[in-house]
């Protein structure tokens, strides 16, 4: 079930940690002697060498999550509830599992949009792919976050208190985008479908 968001999410990521990291460069970024360039055209291949990014969540939301596919995408999530809810009372991760199981409950409330809109408007549900794609892959990170500064308990040195600085500064400062792409996702859906094909080619 992964698969599509493992291979979307992170290609998309890599070309655009790439681009800013040319960015540092300013001008200089096309210049062969820092490698920058390279690395730029290198990556962009990444999004569409598995029939691109857009084809992956297709797949994420045509079939990873109707039938038996569904069922388990429904265990995964609710795994993921039943895991957050577990350390909700722990102090130390209060600030880590709040803004994981809110953006959480907005994804599985959007998968159930999602799939509503795969009954009655499939074009629509299509249309909305990447976005979904883009909703699930950064909701899991976070999750996955929770789970990590969970696991190294009370160990303090620089390399965990990095960690939990890295996991506060994704709760802050990236997972808010959820909120943003779900309300894309289902207050969108119209002025995508009121687009024909004729008016973009005509």
């Amino acid at each position: 079930m992964l698969t599509p968001v493992i291979k979307s999410h992170f290609s998309d990521l890599g070309m655009s940690s790439t681009l800013s990291a040319q960015q540092i460069y300013g001008g200089h970024g096309y210049v062969r002697e820092h490698g920058m360039e390279q690395l730029v055209r290198d990556c962009r291949i990444a999004p569409i060498y598995e029939g691109t990014n857009e084809v992956q969540a297709i797949d994420l939301v045509a079939r990873k999550l109707t039938g038996k596919t569904g069922a388990f995408a429904d265990r995964f999530l609710n795994d993921w509830q039943k895991f957050l809810a577990e350390h909700a009372s722990d102090e130390n991760l209060a600030a880590l599992v709040g803004p994981a199981a809110t953006a959480l409950q907005t994804l599985i409330e959007t998968t159930s949009w999602v799939r509503d809109k795969l009954q009655s408007d499939e074009a629509t549900a299509r249309g909305a792919a990447s976005q979904y794609l883009r909703l699930f892959a950064l909701t899991i990170i976070a999750c996955f976050w929770v789970q990590v500064i969970a696991s190294i308990g009370d160990k303090s040195d620089a390399f965990y208190d990095m960690k939990r600085k890295v996991a506060h500064f994704y709760m802050q400062q990236v997972l808010p985008e959820t909120a943003a792409i779900a309300t894309t996702i289902v207050n969108g859906s119209e002025s995508l479908a009121n687009i024909s094909v004729d008016e973009l080619t005509g």
